[in-house]
């Protein structure tokens, strides 16, 4: 049998464990081995299995079982919803074209032989957003194009130098070209003038060829496009990002056909943020929303909106920000139903105004990670809910020659350390799912070990006795599982008292099995 790492399994251990355990002994043989009695009693099986051995810390990092200082069983889900980069948000810039015009001297035609000159240009950024700005920029990609017109023949030599534009090697933009220039802009910073302009200043020599008496002009056409930010400081303002379909699977509940009372103490649930990039967030949404079966519970007390802060620049690489639902809310009556998730949805609002001003830094590779966490301390009371649990078996090879035996006996003797009251039937089915044979005559109750304080002081022992005889032990050779379905309470009133379930705590399980063979067939 395989033991799974489930809430509550512990009350299961007494039963399920006798499948766990392989026999020592063939029952095939035992026309051969008994000698003139009439009766033997053979053990099957004994030891003691405590929680943390049942219990071990899953490999699964999203759910384990862990065991604080005062040796209390936690379980644990944690879950990342989304992890959400940056460069969909640092990339505000917008393609940009302009022009300018070189005049000639005397405002109509350039002279013959070369006129030597400069002027200017600025691009006014246009961002996506008219509450953001750009202070710096490390870009990854980009293309700065400027090509020369001219209503007349001749030569044309110019130099572009800009301040807001420095190279990989640290140095102010400065390049020299003849009628045109495509430049990659990869591994550059730009430092837009007041977080709004780029400007160029443009040095030309213009040898004129030829005459002409009116208007002449040259222009100059300048590209910015295809910018492709990796490093950003400056302002995105509130921009909105939407977060749905964000769940954390509970499987607590994978045992429980149905529900009656449940109470756990001091659950922590809560949402967790972890954000890399000098950007501040707040998350607002409209309640915690549990489901089960199609069903849905809004659990209140979790606060909205939630600040997420930032990490302080040149200090921190990441800051946690968490906030956790009130435990004196809704949350126990809601998780007494054993929701199957908890699902957390809103949106998240940069630069709040819950928060003071920063000035953003962001890298595209940063990261805000979404996460929610669920902390069960296994400190509960419990009435009336019902569990089930399947175990294979194969007893065909133990029963095979079921013609020497008048009558098999199996006798359970528990000495429960577990503080919990259990009503327990079980039922072999074969490979189909058919009920074959009903385990025990009447539910068989598994008294609770005695409690003070809400742990266990003294153990209790009880004992039930199943009788086979040959029609018993054929539905035995043809089943294929037995099926345990407990119903399980904490010791005390009505509706049971708050127990702690420790890792110390165990049962003592002895099996003796009493076989009545049948003397004429040896």
């Amino acid at each position: 049998m395989i033991v799974k790492n489930r809430l509550l399994v512990a009350v299961l251990l007494a039963l399920a464990s006798v499948s766990c355990v392989k026999e020592d002994y063939n029952i095939d043989k035992l026309s051969s081995s008994v000698d003139v009695t009439s009766s033997v009693a053979l053990p099957i099986a004994s030891g003691s299995i405590a929680l943390e051995q049942v219990l071990p810390k899953s490999s699964d990092t999203t759910k384990y079982i862990y065991v604080d200082g005062d040796k209390l069983l936690h379980l644990v889900y944690k879950q990342t919803f989304d992890s959400l980069t940056f460069s969909k948000y640092a990339n505000i810039v917008k393609d940009m074209q302009g022009s300018t015009s070189i005049a000639a001297p005397d405002g109509i035609s350039f002279p013959l032989g070369t006129t030597s000159g400069q002027t200017s240009f600025s691009f006014t950024i246009s961002l996506d957003r008219a509450d953001q700005t750009l202070t710096e920029a490390l870009l990854e990609g980009g293309l700065l194009s400027i090509s020369s017109s001219a209503t007349f023949y001749g030569s044309f030599s110019y130099t572009v130098e800009s301040q807001d534009v420095v190279d990989a090697n640290g140095e102010n933009l400065k390049r020299s070209f003849n009628q045109s220039m495509s430049l990659s802009l990869a591994g550059c910073k730009i430092k837009p003038s007041g977080g709004k302009q780029i400007s160029f200043k443009i040095t030309y020599a213009i040898t004129k060829q030829g005459s002409s008496t009116t208007n002449d002009k040259v222009t100059l056409s300048f590209g910015l496009s295809s910018l492709r930010i990796s490093e950003l400081v400056g302002n995105l303002g509130q921009i909105s990002i939407p977060l749905q379909n964000n769940s954390l699977p509970l499987d607590f509940s994978d045992m429980v056909d149905n529900v009656g009372d449940f109470d756990i103490k001091n659950p922590q649930v809560k949402l967790i943020f972890r954000n890399q990039a000098v950007l501040p967030f707040a998350f607002s949404h409209s309640g915690v929303m549990a489901t089960k079966d199609g069903q849905a519970y809004r659990i209140t007390g979790l606060p909205s909106p939630i600040n997420i802060y930032s990490p302080t620049y040149g200090v921190e690489k990441v800051r946690l920000s968490e906030a956790a639902i009130d435990p004196s809310s809704n949350l126990v009556s809601v998780l007494a139903k054993f929701p199957q998730k908890l699902n957390f949805n809103g949106s998240l609002v940069a630069n709040p105004s819950s928060l003071p001003a920063v000035t953003n830094r962001i890298n595209t590779k940063d990261k805000l990670y979404i996460g929610a966490a669920a902390d069960l301390p296994l400190d509960v009371k419990l009435s009336n809910v019902v569990l089930k649990d399947t175990s294979s078996y194969d007893f065909s090879s133990v029963v095979k020659d079921s013609k020497s035996i008048d009558l098999m006996k199996l006798q359970f003797q528990f000495k429960n350390g577990f503080p919990l009251n259990l009503k327990v039937t079980a039922v072999i089915i074969d490979a189909a799912g058919n009920v074959l044979d009903n385990v025990f005559a009447a539910p068989f109750d598994v008294k609770s070990a005695s409690t003070q304080n809400g742990k266990v002081v003294a153990a209790t022992e009880s004992k039930v006795e199943v009788s086979y005889n040959q029609a018993r032990i054929q539905k035995l050779k043809a089943g294929d599982r037995i099926v345990f379905i407990s119903t399980a309470n904490t010791d005390g009133n009505s509706t049971g008292q708050t127990v702690k379930l420790l890792a110390s705590y165990k049962v003592d399980i002895k099996v003796v099995g009493f076989i009545q063979a049948n003397l004429n067939n040896l």
